[in-house]
């Protein structure tokens, strides 16, 4: 028998993918609605695939996290969201709760660390994980009891620890790693000069971590990545910093609380 898996949604980034799919929709007094249709058919398309038996959406609540205080610049280069998408996320919260849906977000941290204290909290109860993302860093979070599906193309694609090791080269728990070295332009942390994925995943590959990199700078064989690596030690240790997701929040976990009752 299939053991029954906690399905965590990271909301925002659909809804931002929503509202970006579809554009015109809106009610008769002008509401916009397309993020609301946008959204609600990649639930309905979850809830008939996948058949989750407990399910959490999780949300970010604004900009002003932990992260941003330790690097004023993270994530600066994002655009706020657009009026006509921020007003429709109240209606989209509202058709969550309707389906009987627990949301889950707190001041202060982002959707990604939400996730991943919830799917440690199901790994500690013997419940297997999967994250509904795309985001490059939450596949950090993908091991034995979790894994990660990216619902956009074609039927979707679902990350074991295998699928991401043939996708980056590197174990799961290394991403944070990778992007320590390389950046991430979309949350704005800067990467090592003369430092890609290639470089990111050799040199982690060859050192094991940022920290055993940082440890034997000295032993880096090219000497124009020996120097940026140099010049750039107190970068790399901030930038493993903002990427790491905090596992570690208060968050109440009551399994029964997530169960997914019969939606028709």
């Amino acid at each position: 028998m299939t053991k029954p898996k906690l399905f965590l949604i990271d909301a925002t980034a659909l809804c931002y993918r929503a509202f970006y799919a579809v554009r015109g929709l809106s009610t008769s007094i002008g509401q916009p609605t397309n993020a609301v249709y946008g959204f609600v058919n990649i639930l309905n398309k979850l809830l008939k695939d996948k058949k989750p038996q407990y399910l959490a959406v999780c949300f970010d609540v604004s900009r002003d996290t932990f992260r941003a205080k330790k690097f004023a610049e993270y994530k600066i280069n994002r655009a706020p969201m657009p009026d006509e998408l921020s007003g429709q996320i109240p209606i989209i919260k509202e058709v969550i709760s309707a389906y009987g849906i627990t949301i889950f977000e707190q001041e202060g941290f982002e959707a990604d660390d939400v996730i991943a204290t919830l799917a440690r909290k199901a790994k500690e109860n013997d419940i297997p994980a999967v994250i509904v993302s795309s985001d490059k860093d939450i596949l950090q979070l993908v091991d034995k009891n979790t894994e990660v599906f990216s619902p956009y193309k074609d039927e979707g694609t679902m990350y074991d620890d295998k699928k991401v090791l043939e996708r980056f080269g590197v174990q799961p728990e290394k991403i944070a790693d990778i992007i320590a070295l390389m950046g991430d332009s979309v949350d704005n942390i800067p990467s090592v000069p003369g430092i890609g994925e290639k470089t990111a995943v050799s040199l982690i590959k060859e050192f094991g971590s940022v920290e055993k990199l940082l440890g034997s700078v000295d032993e880096i064989k090219t000497e124009k990545i020996k120097k940026a690596i140099k010049d750039n030690i107190d970068t790399i240790k901030l930038n493993k910093e903002l990427a790491l997701l905090d596992k570690r929040m208060e968050l109440d976990f009551d399994l029964d609380k997530l169960k997914l009752a019969d939606i028709h």
